[in-house]
């Protein structure tokens, strides 16, 4: 069943059941590091303070994101962790990303990594945007998660 004419997406509509999109994906959730400062008691993670030796290195990260941009439609990539920010060439994993014409947005972990001035970068390196996680009504609550 196709969407609504009006829709912003109404050209990619898929026929399929469930609005597969057998072509490409149109989202992709990448955890580029499973390495956080933080300890959730909810993450799907499997969080670790210390960067893994089993992670993908910047070339074969620069090879996923090749791939992924020969995609039609283009999916959206969105650089999550653990905390991507992790990642000492964070930044210049979204930038070779945006140069494939991918959009690009961004999960990271609310941990000290996450300053103003980090912020400022994502947004001078063209993220597309940012989300963040609140587990609570109040700071205790929120914080008994973390």
């Amino acid at each position: 069943m196709p969407h609504p004419s009006g829709h912003p997406h109404a050209e990619l509509a898929s026929t399929e059941p469930g609005f597969r999109y057998s072509r490409s994906p149109r989202r992709v959730y990448w955890e580029l590091t499973i390495a956080c400062g933080l300890a959730c008691r909810h993450c799907r993670a499997g969080t670790i303070k210390e960067r893994s030796p089993e992670e993908l290195s910047l070339d074969e990260v620069f090879g996923v994101l090749r791939s992924l941009a020969t995609a039609e439609p283009k999916p959206v990539v969105i650089l999550t962790g653990g905390d991507p920010l992790e990642r000492p060439d964070f930044f210049e994993i979204m930038d070779f990303a945006k140069g494939q014409g991918l959009h690009v947005d961004v999960a990271p972990a609310v941990t000290p990594k996450l300053t103003r001035e980090a912020v400022f970068a994502l947004k001078a390196h063209g993220i597309g945007a940012m989300s963040l996680s609140l587990d609570g009504s109040d700071a205790p609550r929120h914080d008994g998660l973390r």
